[in-house]
């Protein structure tokens, strides 16, 4: 008889707590649906939306932004166009722009979708040996205290399998 008392008991009070709860609910929280007022038939379009107001907190007030000024250097920078520009300056920027280093072979199979379908990490060690400068950029990584490992990677191979194919491509493009 007890246990049933105090299974009802419990019950009112999870009850009590039920109630308060839905009486303490926000205010703005609508308990009806909004009266739409309906179309003749045949107008053939949609009833138009009601939006619900999102709060936004407003834009600080203009005072309180501040603008970078441009350096003195740009402030007189005008784009010209390759008619304005004279048959030796055209040349020099011609040869400035042949002189950036392309990327290699192997970045450009990296990027392929073709590669990238079927790729596995055997397949991206072995077109990541030739090279150094990314192979030292994922061991770096996959050696960094943010893995937390106990003993140190020393070969490609396992430093992708650790970090995953899309880790490595990020690693790779970057």
């Amino acid at each position: 008889m007890t246990l049933l008392i105090l299974s009802a008991a419990g019950l009112l009070l999870l009850l009590i707590v039920l109630l308060l709860a839905w009486l303490r609910r926000p205010a703005s929280t609508p308990t009806h649906r909004p009266h739409r007022p309906t179309e003749p038939a045949g107008a053939g379009s949609p009833p138009p939306r009601t939006e619900v107001a999102q709060t936004t907190p407003p834009p600080p007030p203009a005072a309180a932004r501040t603008w970078l000024t441009p350096p003195s250097a740009l402030t007189s920078f005008q784009r010209l166009g390759r008619e304005q520009l004279s048959p030796p300056r055209q040349a020099a920027i011609t040869a400035a722009l042949q002189r950036v280093a392309q990327p290699s072979r192997a970045l450009h199979q990296l990027v392929s979708p073709d590669f990238l379908a079927q790729a596995s990490s055997t397949d991206l060690a072995e077109l990541l040996q030739g090279e150094p400068q990314v192979t030292a950029k994922v061991l770096a990584t996959v050696n960094s205290p943010l893995y937390g490992l106990q003993a140190p990677v020393m070969s490609l191979g396992p430093a992708i399998t650790y970090l995953g194919l899309n880790t490595v491509r990020g690693l790779c493009l970057h």
